[in-house]
């Protein structure tokens, strides 16, 4: 299964449906951005592809955007027992997803 067949299977509930398929794809992109920054954030020349061992990686954020989708940079929310809080700057992204990757540093040469 690819990447837009699971996430579509996990937002429309049907890997076939294509009607948002811009949208996700815009996810995928965002969620390989996010990842380029977080792993290489010293580096001058950044990659522009993800590691194949980082490919779930990439889905799973990008769901995670996808499901925040319409709701960034809120700073707190409560409404019938549902509470929402977005106050630092990486909480894009949960704890988690941040915690699965680990920067890469070196000495230029």
């Amino acid at each position: 299964m690819t990447q837009i067949e699971e996430m579509r299977l996990e937002a429309l509930g049907d890997s076939t449906d294509d009607s948002k398929d811009d949208l996700l794809t815009l996810k995928l992109k965002e969620a390989m951005d996010l990842f380029i920054l977080i792993k290489y954030p010293f580096l001058t020349t950044k990659p522009t592809i993800i590691p194949s061992e980082y490919l779930s990686w990439q889905t799973m954020c990008a769901k995670e955007l996808y499901n925040k989708y319409g709701f960034e940079g809120i700073a707190g929310y409560s409404e019938n027992g549902l509470s929402m809080q977005y106050d630092q700057a990486m909480s894009i992204i949960s704890p988690t997803l941040r915690g699965m990757i680990v920067s890469k540093a070196g000495v230029p040469i």
